[in-house]
């Protein structure tokens, strides 16, 4: 008998433990995500996705995939619809789909605004950006480097504007007879230069490697410097810093992350355009 009260006095405990048990989630509001990196004389590509509530901001998942959206473009007073390109591969985070127009119908100009709209799932987002001034390279010298992993260093003779700018330089090639023009593997670091108006030297120090095959016989190497603009510049520094963060694992022990900075208006991205010169390196 005693045995049997125990049980019993354990069953009322358990069921007086059955209540309902409500938790509040915090409801997730997705953004679009705009992604567009223009340069003065190329096509205009924009790359459209939203937030993931799996991780949500910049650089999350997505749930439409930025589908179907309608994207304008504004340029010296004329409006350009884009058009949806086929699917793009997309990460296993996000994916994201690409709006562009042929060259044939409008590039980016090589100075003044560009204005952005994207319409999107019943959401509206829009930014602008200005190409900055074309800065001229004079002469280049490329440096021996004896570091590890090889990295390459290069002083460029340019005319830099008075005032604080920034660049990164990237190597191409052509090759109209198999390549066309492509990116060579070395790319620097963006670099924040402050000019006199007239011809300075600076070092383009840290070119990255990547897995780029080369032809045997180019036509033609060259450099290109591009000057970009302050949103950009601040877009990436963030970006990078964020990046440090996370590989040093300091999110996984409760650190805020950096806060990345945007120019969109009603959602998250950038939107940034740069200005082109290229030198001849061979022949």
């Amino acid at each position: 008998m005693k045995y049997l009260s125990l049980s019993f006095i354990w069953l009322l405990f358990f069921l007086g433990c059955q209540g309902e048990i409500n938790v509040d989630f915090p409801q997730h509001e997705s953004k679009i995500v705009i992604e567009a990196y223009l340069t003065s004389g190329d096509s205009i590509v924009v790359r459209v996705s939203d937030t993931s509530p799996y991780q949500p901001g910049f650089g999350g998942g997505n749930s439409g995939g930025g589908q179907n959206a309608i994207v304008k473009v504004t340029i010296s007073g004329t409006e350009y619809t884009l058009q949806q390109q086929p699917d793009q591969p997309g990460s296993s985070f996000r994916s994201r789909t690409l709006y562009s127009l042929p060259g044939s119908v409008v590039t980016v100009p090589s100075a003044g605004t560009i204005t952005l709209n994207v319409e999107y799932q019943g959401q509206s987002a829009s930014a602008v950006t200005t190409i900055p001034d074309q800065t001229n390279i004079v002469s280049f010298y490329p440096l021996p480097s004896v570091s590890s992993p090889p990295r390459f260093d290069i002083e460029i003779d340019a005319e830099f504007p008075v005032g604080t700018s920034y660049y990164f330089v990237q190597g191409f090639l052509e090759d109209t007879t198999d390549f066309g023009v492509l990116l060579l593997p070395f790319l620097s670091d963006i670099i924040q230069v402050t000019g006199n108006g007239t011809k300075t030297k600076v070092l383009v120090e840290n070119w990255r490697r990547n897995s780029v095959a080369i032809p045997m016989s180019p036509i033609r190497y060259f450099l290109a410097l591009k000057r970009i603009n302050k949103e950009l510049y601040d877009f990436d520094v963030a970006l990078q810093a964020q990046l440090e963060d996370i590989l040093s694992g300091g999110s996984l022990l409760g650190e805020e992350l950096v806060e990345i900075p945007t120019n969109i208006n009603g959602g998250v991205g950038i939107f940034a355009a740069m200005s082109i010169d290229t030198m001849s390196v061979f022949p």
